[in-house]
C-alpha cells in the first residue's frame, strides 16, 4: 500500500540484529508495550477493530467495504508495470514479514481517511470513443438481436473510478463474503489483550490476529484483488459478477490505450472492438432476472465458506507457533485456502453458476467472431492477444472468480461452446439470442450438453 510503504522502507526502520534471539522480525518487541497499543486501538472510536467487520459503530471507513475502498484505490491510481504486478500478487511467502503486513494494516486504518483522486483521461480518448460507440451499438444489435442497447450509455471511466463503482455495487455479496471468512471469535464483552511470558513473542499472537486483524483482513485483501483487477480489466463486465451497476457500457481508458499500444493495433480499431465486446456483455448483465439470479447464487454461494480448523491445520502442515520461522514459511495459495473452506454446498452451487457463466463467455465469443473480421483489418491480431491474455489470467482475476464460484473451467468452457455449436447446426441460431431475456430459456443441467432437448423443450413451450 502506497501510504505505508515506508513502514517496510530500510531507511525508515532501525537496521535488522541477525544475532538478536529477540524477534525474528529484525525489531524488539515489547509485550506490554505492544498489548498496551493493541487494547488502546481495539477501544478507539477511530480505528473500531472490534466492530469494523460488521460495520457497527465508526464510520463507514471502518467496514469491510470502506477498507476495501481505501485500499483499491490506492493500487489503482499507481501506474504498475506488468512484471510488477505479477511479481507483487505472486511473491512467496518466505519474502513476506507477517508482522510488518500486521503494522501496514494497523497504519492504513491509523490514518485519516482520504479519498484517493480519479485518474485523468485524455478527452480526445473520450471524444474518439463516443464518435465510435453507435458503430458498437449498431453491431451488437444486429448481430445479436439486442435492440435495447441503443438506450445504454457510455461512460469512459478511470481505474480508481472503476473500483469505487465495482465495489460498491456488490455491496451485498462481499458483506456476506466478509461474515463469512472473517467470522466474529466470542461474544460479548471481550477480555483484554495480556502479555503472555509463555507465548513466543510475549503474547497470544493468534488471539490478536483474531480480535484485531483478521476482522479487517477480508476488506484489504478484497480491496487489493479488485484494485489489481482494475490494471487488467477492459470495462465493466470483463468478468460476470454479481454486481448491481447501472444500466451503462463502461470501459477503462488506460486499458484499451495501453493494449493499443503493446499489440500495435490501431486505436480506433481497438476502441470499437473493445466497446463491442462491452456492450454485448452489458445486454446480457441488464437481463434483471439475471443480475437477481447472480446476486442470490454468489451470495450463497460466500455465505456457506467454513473456516474449518482441522482443515486448517491439515493445511498448515509444520507449522509450529512456537517456532517463527515455521510461522513465516507457511506459503498456501488461493486454491488451497478456496479448497480448505469449502462445504458441499458449494458442489452444489457450483454446477448452476458455471453452467450460467461458462454459457455467457460461449455465448460472448460467438457473437464476437460471427461479422467482426471485416470491420477490424487488424481481428486476429486482437484474437491472438485476448487468447494470449487469457493463458496468463492474472491471479486477481482468478481470485476474485473463484471467490464468487464464477470461475470457468476447460471442461464447461467446451461443452458451452459445443452447446452453442449444436443449435447453430440445428439451424435455431434465432434462438441463442433469447437465452438471456427470461430464466427458463437457460437449458438445464441435462440440456447443457445436449442441446437437442432444449430446443425439443423450447418447442414444447411455444406449442
Amino acid at each position: 500500500m502506497t501510504s505505508n510503504d515506508n513502514i517496510n522502507d530500510p531507511e525508515n526502520s532501525d537496521p535488522r540484529d541477525e544475532n538478536s534471539d529477540s524477534s525474528p522480525f529484525g525489531f524488539s518487541l515489547d509485550p506490554e508495550a505492544i498489548s498496551g497499543m493493541l487494547n488502546d486501538m481495539m477501544g478507539s472510536s477511530q480505528l473500531n477493530f472490534a466492530s469494523g467487520i460488521s460495520g457497527l459503530g465508526g464510520g463507514p471507513e471502518s467496514s469491510p467495504m470502506g477498507i476495501a475502498q481505501r485500499v483499491a484505490a490506492d493500487i489503482a491510481a499507481r501506474e504498475i508495470e506488468d512484471d510488477a504486478l505479477d511479481e507483487e500478487q505472486e511473491a512467496p511467502a518466505s519474502q513476506q514479514d507477517p508482522m510488518a503486513e500486521i503494522m501496514n494494516i494497523m497504519a492504513l486504518l491509523a490514518s485519516p481517511p482520504t479519498k484517493t483522486a480519479a485518474l485523468a483521461i485524455d478527452s480526445s480518448f473520450t471524444d474518439r470513443c463516443t464518435q465510435i460507440y453507435p458503430a458498437a451499438q449498431s453491431y451488437v444489435s444486429q448481430q445479436a438481436s439486442a435492440d435495447d442497447v441503443s438506450a445504454l450509455p457510455l461512460v469512459v471511466t478511470d481505474r480508481v473510478s472503476w473500483t469505487h463503482d465495482y465495489i460498491t455495487s456488490m455491496q451485498g455479496p462481499l458483506e456476506e463474503a466478509s461474515k463469512s471468512l472473517s467470522p466474529s471469535f466470542g461474544g460479548g464483552q471481550e477480555e483484554p489483550i495480556e502479555p503472555d511470558e509463555n507465548q513466543p513473542f510475549g503474547f497470544d499472537l493468534q488471539s490478536i490476529i483474531s480480535r484485531t486483524v483478521a476482522p479487517m483482513m477480508f476488506g484489504v485483501q478484497a480491496g487489493t484483488m479488485l484494485g489489481f483487477l482494475s490494471h487488467r480489466a477492459y470495462g465493466d463486465d470483463d468478468v460476470l459478477l454479481p454486481t448491481k451497476l447501472p444500466a451503462r457500457v463502461g470501459m477503462i481508458a488506460s486499458a484499451v490505450q495501453k493494449f493499443s499500444t503493446e499489440w500495435s493495433v490501431p486505436t480506433d480499431e481497438a476502441i470499437l472492438y473493445f466497446l463491442i465486446l462491452q456492450t454485448l456483455r452489458a445486454h446480457i448483465r441488464n437481463q434483471s432476472w439475471l443480475t437477481a439470479r447472480l446476486d442470490n447464487l454468489c451470495t450463497r454461494y460466500v455465505a456457506a465458506y467454513e473456516l474449518n480448523p482441522y482443515k486448517l491445520e491439515e493445511l498448515m502442515g509444520d507449522m509450529d507457533m512456537n517456532n517463527p520461522e515455521s510461522v513465516m514459511a507457511v506459503n498456501v495459495t488461493p486454491e488451497q485456502m478456496f479448497q480448505t473452506l469449502r462445504t458441499p454446498v458449494h458442489d452444489i452451487l457450483d454446477e448452476e453458476i458455471g453452467r450460467i457463466s461458462s454459457l455467457h463467455d460461449a455465448y460472448v465469443e460467438w457473437v464476437m467472431h460471427k461479422g467482426l473480421e471485416p470491420l477490424l483489418p487488424n481481428y486476429r491480431i486482437i484474437q491472438e492477444a485476448r487468447k494470449r491474455i487469457t493463458v496468463t489470467t492474472s491471479d486477481a482475476d482468478r481470485f476474485v472468480e473463484q471467490l464468487f464460484g464464477v470461475a470457468v473451467s476447460n471442461k464447461s468452457r467446451d461443452v458451452a461452446a459445443a452447446f452453442i455449436d449444436g443449435v447453430v447446426e440445428r439451424g435455431s441460431e434465432s434462438l441463442l439470442h433469447e437465452l438471456w431475456y427470461k430464466e427458463e430459456m437457460i437449458p438445464t443441467e441435462s440440456e447443457f450438453a445436449a442441446p437437442g432437448l432444449w430446443l425439443a423443450r423450447l418447442e414444447m413451450m411455444d406449442s
